[in-house]
């Protein structure tokens, strides 16, 4: 029961859900890629992460792509996920939960019945465009046991060059009115015909209380290693890709919350 407690207070708090109006699964990331930049894909999303952090960014996608999510966060909550995206389209459904215990009573006696804690979020989203300029959009559906909501959220991506610069509104229309824009910009450089330099920076909440996250992302044939700070937590990690399999793995260390780890798999048709 203690470890459920915990659970709950860690998602509210630590995730600064109070401040923005977000929920805990749109502060948390959708990805092991994701997580090991630090967020940092409102301008560099290139693959199915562009429905989470920049939909506008789907435009540009050149295969179908379908990936399995899981993150066990703080040891204490498990945070799962199954999307896929292809050109223009993606859909995404995440959940964190802290399993089912046993209530206590004021007196710390077990009463028999089971508690818990999970919210539940549907992500489906369109785009349209081209590599130079795209804009796209995204619709919420956001559950908890308490709770129900939707919410229609805008973006827009531009290329000029190796630079990417990508805005993404969060909340333009709600049931709960909660605005959220982010910005941010990369930088995507081929400093060898087998090596690719990616660096994001990216401002979130930006009308209410800037967050910056930052990215860095080293490709080398079909290895990627990359390193992030989200505004809280530095992360690290690192992908591999073997024909159309994918693996993607991070590892965020908080600064006094025990550490989460984070893999993905996807699938490329």
């Amino acid at each position: 029961m203690r470890r459920l407690g915990t659970a709950i207070v860690v998602m509210v708090l630590m995730l600064g859900v109070g401040a923005s109006g977000a929920t805990p699964l749109l502060e948390i990331g959708s990805s092991a890629r994701a997580v090991a930049l630090g967020g940092a894909l409102v301008a560099l999303a290139d693959d199915e992460n562009a429905l989470f952090y920049n939909p506008a960014a789907l435009a540009i996608l050149e295969r179908p792509r379908l990936s399995l999510f899981y993150q066990r966060v703080f040891e204490v909550v498990h945070h799962v996920g199954v999307g896929g995206a292809m050109r223009s389209v993606g859909l995404q459904i995440l959940q964190i939960d802290t399993g089912s215990a046993e209530a206590t009573n004021e007196f710390g006696n077990p009463t028999g019945m089971a508690t818990g804690f999970f919210e539940r979020l549907g992500l489906f989203g369109l785009a349209l465009g081209s590599e130079l300029f795209a804009i796209g959009g995204r619709v919420q559906f956001y559950q908890t046991p308490a709770q129900t909501r939707f919410a229609i959220d805008v973006a827009a991506r531009v290329a000029l060059g190796v630079v990417r610069v990508g805005a993404f509104v969060h909340d333009l229309f709600s049931t709960e009115s909660s605005l959220d824009l982010r910005v941010g910009t990369g930088l995507i450089w081929a400093i060898h015909p087998q090596w690719t330099l990616s660096l994001g920076l990216d401002i979130w909440r930006l009308l209410t209380g800037p967050e910056l996250h930052v990215g860095v992302e080293v490709s080398v044939n079909s290895l990627r290693m990359r390193v992030g700070y989200d505004g809280v937590a530095v992360a690290s990690g690192a992908g591999v890709r073997w024909g159309r399999l994918q693996l993607d793995w991070a590892y965020r260390v908080h600064p006094f919350l025990p550490a989460s780890t984070i893999v993905t798999v996807t699938y490329l048709f």
